[in-house]
């Protein structure tokens, strides 16, 4: 019996440790839960920075571009102006080359700043893409710590029941093993003192004789 209450104690010490174990596991389970959900903001906040970017770079390159085009303007009416100083007749000839060949240079070089700025706002766009996937990453992760700290507890609470039964089950059984021992001992007890009972002999009187006769 003693042995049975030992082992209940012991089982209720595991049931503890168990119940504590999965408690700390819970924790460290909510813990990941939310780093992964700050992790999943931090990464939309940083969809929102990259978005502003790609604005930012898109209205830079309209303003380049404008400021590219009218400096080929500007060029091309100092050319103009310096072609009929000189008396040359400003639309023909070698004068309406020059400035056809600004002209164009200027339009290539305001579309190639269009180009690099359209470039620049996709790569921020693109980075914004990847920010979102990312961020929907870490709250699917935010969701499975959430299961797993759930599931690390109701583990613990299982373990804990069952090392309880196995203690409750430890002091029925030394219950029964006491009952059977007294019973087992009264039984032969009584079965030994049948037998001496059984085998004992009444005593004897011894009669005497008279003298002589």
């Amino acid at each position: 019996k003693k042995a049975a209450s030992a082992s209940r104690s012991a089982a209720q010490g595991q049931s503890a440790a168990a119940i504590s174990e999965g408690f700390a596991k819970q924790e460290a389970q909510f813990a990941n839960q939310e780093a992964s959900r700050f992790s999943s903001d931090t990464a939309l906040l940083n969809v929102e920075i990259t978005d502003r970017l790609a604005a930012d770079a898109i209205s830079r390159g309209r303003l380049e571009e404008a400021k590219s085009r009218i400096g080929a303007k500007q060029t091309i009416g100092r050319q103009r102006v310096q072609a009929a100083a000189s008396g040359q007749v400003v639309d023909e000839g070698s004068v309406l080359d020059i400035t056809s060949d600004t002209a164009a240079i200027g339009e290539l070089d305001a579309l190639v700043i269009r180009a690099n700025a359209a470039r620049e706002a996709q790569g921020f766009k693109d980075r914004g893409f990847n920010l979102r996937r990312e961020s929907i990453a870490h709250l699917t992760a935010a969701g499975e710590f959430g299961k797993a700290a759930n599931t690390a507890f109701q583990s613990g609470l299982a373990s804990s029941v069952q090392l309880e039964k196995a203690g409750k089950a430890a002091i029925a059984t030394g219950k029964a093993n006491v009952t059977a021992t007294l019973i087992n001992t009264g039984a032969n007890v009584a079965t030994k003192w049948a037998t001496f009972s059984a085998g004992a002999k009444k005593p004897t009187t011894t009669k005497f004789e008279p003298y002589g006769e």
